[in-house]
């Protein structure tokens, strides 16, 4: 395992320190209470938020100002003499490992080539659009009294010039209405 090395970080000099690992934590300083007095606050850990794509976050203090930092970007960017690319890859996926030998400048291009990322969604994509192009549909009017049953949503696109995805929404809805017709799935 190797050994944690801190730096501050650019910025922040003196009031935030970043590891090699990815922990960040702040540095004694002094400070104003809210009743005008100074102290100095003491070293502590800074709790890591996840955002909602599964990357960590902390916020750093500035005077009276606040702001977010991806913590894989604060390693990267305080622990690396490469010069910035607009993305961050972590090599074994896990975005969560913000060790400084898991990331690597790169662009976005390359970084939405790398691994695994383009099997996964062409995983989840095929078997949803085949359900779709492959789902009966029915068309009729508002009384019923005419109704035509197509093999497809393609198909039915083809045949009525309706956008397929005003009858898609149209199907979805209980009495939805494309084109003038009421439309579901069979």
């Amino acid at each position: 395992m190797n050994k944690e090395i801190w730096k501050d970080i650019k910025g922040y000099e003196g009031l935030y320190v970043v590891s090699n690992i990815g922990n960040v934590k702040s540095m004694p300083h002094k400070k104003r209470s809210r009743f005008g007095s100074f102290y100095v606050s003491k070293e502590r850990s800074l709790k890591k938020s996840n955002t909602k794509y599964g990357y960590l976050r902390v916020t750093l203090y500035k005077g009276k100002s606040r702001k977010s930092f991806f913590v894989h970007r604060l390693v990267l960017e305080n622990f690396s003499n490469e010069l910035p690319k607009e993305a961050i890859n972590h090599i074994n996926e896990i975005k969560r490992d913000n060790r400084l030998e898991n990331l690597e400048y790169m662009t976005r291009a390359e970084n939405n080539r790398h691994g695994t990322r383009g099997e996964r969604i062409s995983k989840s994509s095929k078997g949803v659009a085949t359900k779709r192009q492959k789902q009966k549909v029915m068309l009729s009017n508002k009384d019923g009294s005419f109704k035509v049953v197509y093999e497809s949503l393609s198909e039915a696109h083809k045949r009525t010039k309706i956008n397929r995805t005003s009858i898609t929404r149209a199907c979805q809805r209980k009495n939805g209405k494309a084109g003038g017709y009421y439309w579901q799935y069979v």
